[in-house]
């Protein structure tokens, strides 16, 4: 077990061996910094603009047919308290990366006339398969659906080599997400209607039947006006009654339920909520210089830190005069025409190729790597 002054001592080692190899090790962090900022002042800046916003519950209750459909004769509030925010959030991240959304995006013509492919050339073929690419490309690496689990707040990210143009697709995405939802929540409602106006001629059919039951039932049989009718004439009566009332009752909820859609039909309600609007990026997204050159320069300090360990390592090997050492200082001989500069992990004294006395009193060449005289 170490004692505390050895162990003192072997950390004054190490921070003597790091301070030896300074040099090296500020040059490798220059050096990687300098590589990370020119590559990032070389390559093409990249502008983001994003929007935030959030669905509307009430007012995609409306547009969802098949949850509004069965839960009827529910009116539209209390369809949308069934309705997850998750749920909607799901569905409307869906909608914005799908080809109804993402084709009208491609086709439309921008700021100075020109559309998306004058951005993004190379497409080949007729006008439906550069319609295809475009939409592909807008999907991959354009256009970025980030949406948050726990409060349905949906983020549009659109990236593109113009600040202009990102702020606009971003802008269009909102505008065709909306028309979109208010198409449908139209067609929806008036299908409701149609449905409910329906049902409501039915219930008020079944009312009029149940009255003329009643009627006919009491025209039929004297004892009905009674005082004290017989039993069975009784529950007889009874029966129509209720019958007439739960008519009655279900005709006012499905003529309720036809005031309260044309209603909502009339109110312009707002599909989602834009939290965060589009606005024009003054900085670019990429690259990321700062980032780029802080981890560059940690990279070359830490390879610095190893170059210099693994040096001290050799030098002592070098110094114990190890037989082994020889073949290892071959073998990284051999490699520095494959890797150029190898051989600087060597020490200061042994980095030249000696050359070795031959029997005959001349200088032959050194020994091939795995070949090495041992003394």
């Amino acid at each position: 077990m170490n004692t505390p002054e050895q162990d003192e001592i072997r950390l004054l080692q190490w921070v003597n061996v790091l301070l030896s190899h300074r040099l090296l090790i500020v040059l490798l962090m220059l050096v990687g910094a300098g590589a990370a900022f020119a590559l990032c002042r070389t390559a093409e800046p990249l502008f983001t603009a994003e929007a935030k916003l959030r669905p509307n519950p009430e007012a995609a209750a409306l547009s969802l047919k098949s949850l509004f459909l069965t839960n009827m004769p529910r009116s539209p509030l209390e369809a949308a308290d069934r309705l997850s925010m998750s749920q909607l959030a799901n569905y409307y991240s869906e909608l914005l990366q799908s080809d109804a959304l993402l084709g009208p995006i491609a086709r439309r013509t921008w700021a100075g006339g020109r559309t998306l492919e004058a951005f993004y050339p190379g497409g080949k073929g007729d006008a439906t398969r550069r319609q295809r690419r475009l939409v592909s490309l807008l999907r991959r690496r354009v256009i970025e659906i980030v949406q948050d689990r726990l409060s349905g707040m949906i983020t549009i990210q659109c990236t593109t080599r113009d600040p202009y143009l990102s702020a606009d697709i971003t802008a269009a995405m909102l505008e065709h997400l909306e028309a979109h939802l208010r198409e449908d929540t139209t067609s929806a409602t008036a299908a409701l209607i149609r449905m409910a106006e329906e049902r409501t001629s039915q219930a008020q059919a079944a009312v009029t039947l149940a009255d003329e039951e009643l009627i006919n039932f009491k025209n039929s049989d004297i004892s009905v006006t009674a005082v004290s009718p017989p039993p069975e004439v009784a529950a007889r009566l009874s029966k129509l009654e209720r019958r007439v009332k739960l008519q009655e009752e279900m005709y006012i909820r499905m003529k309720t339920q036809v005031e309260m859609l044309r209603l909502s039909e009339q109110q312009e309600m707002n599909l989602i909520e834009v939290i965060h609007p589009p606005k024009i990026p003054v900085s670019a997204s990429w690259p990321p210089t700062v980032s780029a050159v802080a981890g560059a320069a940690l990279f070359g300090l830490l390879l610095g830190v190893t170059i210099s360990f693994v040096r001290h390592g050799i030098a002592v090997l070098a110094a114990r005069g190890l037989p082994e050492y020889a073949e290892f200082e071959a073998h990284v001989r051999s490699l520095n025409w494959i890797l150029p500069g190898i051989v600087l992990l060597l020490p200061a004294g042994r980095r030249r190729r000696r050359p070795v006395a031959s029997r005959t009193g001349g200088v032959d060449s050194p020994p091939l790597a795995g070949k090495v005289e041992r003394p």
